[in-house]
């Protein structure tokens, strides 16, 4: 008996489906699945709002609407639970594939054996059927989580950024500004919006001196000694820089 349970809505208007995804679920030897149902359009949105569920899996039909419309305005109101687009439309070539904001993934119906299947007995028999709904299903809580923890962290390091009593600037590979902390605010003069995209060399007295400083760190990946910046109202000053070079990989 699995032990893992996993909290699944099904959004569709077609009752067989419904039965045939159930059909589908309960053949898992992986996890316990339970499988709540809406029908319509309206109540869907409801239930996605009101309720947590591991996943939900939506048909790309509803009623006088589309499922893209209901992902579109869930996520608009602020749903963040992994979705999972069902289709049994299969995509031409050169039409947009893309997956709408807040999807995790297209799961094409006649794949798992939704479509042309004449009874539940016919899904419960498919070789295929639940373990690609089964991988779906597992790669988009994947997605899911990771991108959750991403957005953790990149908050986390913006808050760490904002409450440093140090000033925290970085410049991109072209030397434009890329993050100015309220420390480098109140040194300088100058709001973030208003340096956000420009030279750094703004920063500098001797721009000359400023190139210099980046050609140490692109070479070394370091650089630290004193520099005489420049306020916004042209007031200069010494400081101690501290800079670092961050590569990926």
């Amino acid at each position: 008996m699995p032990n893992t349970s996993i909290q699944v809505l099904l959004v569709d208007d077609d009752p067989n489906e419904y039965k045939l995804i159930q059909a589908l679920l309960e053949k898992s030897t992986e996890a316990s699945y339970q499988l709540d149902w809406e029908s319509s359009y309206q109540n869907a949105v409801n239930a996605i709002l009101t309720n947590h569920y591991d996943v939900c899996l939506i048909d790309d039909k509803l009623d006088d609407k589309t499922g893209l419309e209901l992902v579109q305005e869930v996520i608009s109101k602020g749903s963040s639970q992994p979705l999972i687009m069902l289709t049994g439309t299969p995509k031409n070539e050169g039409e947009d594939t893309s997956l709408p904001s807040g999807a995790e993934d297209y799961l094409n119906k006649e794949h798992i054996g939704l479509l042309h299947t004449t009874n539940v007995m016919d899904a419960i028999r498919t070789e295929v059927g639940t373990p690609l709904l089964e991988s779906t299903i597992r790669h988009a809580l994947i997605r899911h989580a990771i991108r959750k923890e991403l957005s953790h962290a990149i908050s986390l390091s913006h808050c760490l950024i904002s409450s440093s009593v140090d000033m925290i600037i970085s410049v991109d590979k072209n030397r434009r500004i890329s993050e100015f902390n309220p420390a480098a605010e109140k040194t300088f003069g100058y709001t973030r919006e208003e340096v956000i995209g420009k030279k750094v060399n703004i920063l500098y007295q001797d721009t000359q001196a400023g190139n210099q400083i980046h050609q140490v760190v692109s070479d070394t990946g370091i650089f630290s000694a004193e520099a005489i910046n420049k306020r916004k109202n042209g007031e200069t000053f010494t400081t101690q820089i501290s800079s670092s070079a961050l590569r990926n990989g």
